[in-house]
């Protein structure tokens, strides 16, 4: 992703023997678009390998063929998916906001190297090499590097072949350190998370000992980001008045954060009787029509009526900017959790007509048949215990729905439910700015 990381891999592509059917597609795609070519006139000024970003960010996004055809070359196609399947991720290639880093750090055999940062005030993107025999990152942390205290920054963890760290922020700090813990790889540790609850609590303790046991080393590499990245050009908007009535209550736009990686939407709901789960498919569109959704993967829920949503980035103006859903999805106060009586056998009054069927050792056996119902992956006992989910399956059938349990501790079960099938407002449109 970076300037090392491109140049390795275009000096590998280079090696290849591209086939002539798609050697002929990238010629025949720059020569018939004028918007590839105006754009790579215009940035005839930019060193070498970031005009080589900005003309691969640009060819990936105009042929799927190309797309398809880099995306078998080795190395090169980590950054074709980014830059195909993220819009924040090209756009912050393409305006050139990437920092060589190319800082080290190693410890008792293995060795990181943080080779480059993509990114702006609301996300980042990182691009590392591991090095080591049969290594792997176990966790990630982010701490400041003036106060040695965590920051609140969440990292999606790299999938198997990749290693790119994206994280979201709350806010952008310029000195920091990431903390990668590194952990001697066992093939028993590639097990799904199902598979690992099957086995029984020993057996999960043995394992959790042995990763334990594996861990190699904590590594920190220092970070300070240049004005590239950390120069502050985070459009915030405080709207006033930005509202529309729904039949569950006020639903508010409170305040837009604009970056070229995302665009995020800050908003509540007001209701006495109603919980907000989340907004279904929201869009910002511009005053040309252009529209700014989810990235792809990414869903957002709310909390306490209120709800960050994470939107494509971009925005060149907010004039004539609009919100559009297609509903809220929400959930009676009185019907968000439910409580199951384990020495009475017996779930407790509640307007979602939900019965129990069974208690079998750790699984409990709902109906809910009169409405479709979807549970948290998240339940507690009356002492406030946290219970673990094995696992959880629905019989659309018969209504019924089995829930089973690591290990069922207390006399009462609290669920939440997530999501109840027709609880969803109509959609709605507003004008954010004039």
């Amino acid at each position: 992703m970076g300037n090392e990381f491109l140049k390795d891999g275009m000096d590998k592509y280079e090696a290849i023997q591209v086939p002539e059917e798609l050697e002929k597609t990238l010629r025949n795609t720059l020569r018939r678009n004028s918007k590839a070519r105006s754009i790579i006139k215009v940035n005839k000024g930019v060193a070498g390998i970031a005009a080589a970003l900005i003309a691969f960010v640009i060819l990936v996004n105009l042929s799927s063929n190309v797309a398809y055809g880099l995306n078998q070359v080795p190395i090169v196609n980590k950054l074709v998916k980014l830059v195909t399947l993220d819009k924040g991720i090209k756009n912050i290639v393409s305006k050139g906001k990437i920092q060589q880093v190319n800082v080290k750090a190693e410890d008792n055999g293995a060795k990181v190297v943080v080779n480059s940062v993509a990114g702006d005030n609301l996300k980042l993107w990182i691009d590392y090499d591991l090095r080591g025999d049969n290594l792997i990152i176990g966790e990630v942390k982010f701490k400041d590097s003036s106060t040695d205290i965590e920051l609140p920054w969440f990292s999606y963890m790299p999938k198997d072949g990749e290693s790119l760290i994206e994280v979201s922020m709350d806010r952008l700090v310029k000195k920091f350190n990431i903390e990668l813990q590194v952990y001697k790889h066992d093939a028993l540790f590639d097990m799904t998370s199902a598979s690992f609850h099957e086995l029984d609590e020993k057996a999960q303790q043995e394992l959790k000992e042995k990763f334990e046991k594996n861990k190699v080393a904590t590594l920190t590499v220092p970070i300070m980001l240049d004005e590239k990245i950390f120069k502050n050009d985070l459009n915030t908007l405080v709207l006033d008045d930005k509202e529309v009535k729904t039949k569950i209550g006020i639903k508010r736009i409170e305040k837009l954060e604009l970056s070229e990686a995302r665009s995020r939407v800050f908003s509540s709901l007001i209701s006495e009787e109603y919980d907000m789960i989340k907004v279904v498919n929201p869009k910002l569109i511009d005053e040309s029509g252009k529209e700014y959704s989810y990235p792809i993967s990414y869903e957002n829920l709310a909390v306490d009526n209120r709800l960050v949503m994470d939107l494509v980035g971009g925005i060149n103006s907010i004039n004539g900017l609009t919100f559009k859903c297609d509903g809220i999805e929400y959930v009676n106060k009185k019907d968000k959790y439910l409580t199951i009586d384990l020495k009475n056998e017996k779930v407790e009054d509640n307007s979602l007509g939900v019965k129990l069927i069974e208690i079998q050792g750790n699984k409990i056996t709902l109906n809910s048949s009169q409405k479709n119902i979807q549970f948290s992956l998240q339940a507690e006992n009356e002492n406030g215990e946290n219970l673990e989910f094995k696992g959880m399956h629905m019989s659309h059938g018969s209504g019924n729905q089995e829930l089973d349990f690591m290990q069922l501790k207390g006399s009462k079960i609290i669920l939440k439910v997530e999501k109840i099938e027709g609880c969803v407002t109509e959609g709605f449109k507003m004008k954010l700015v004039e």
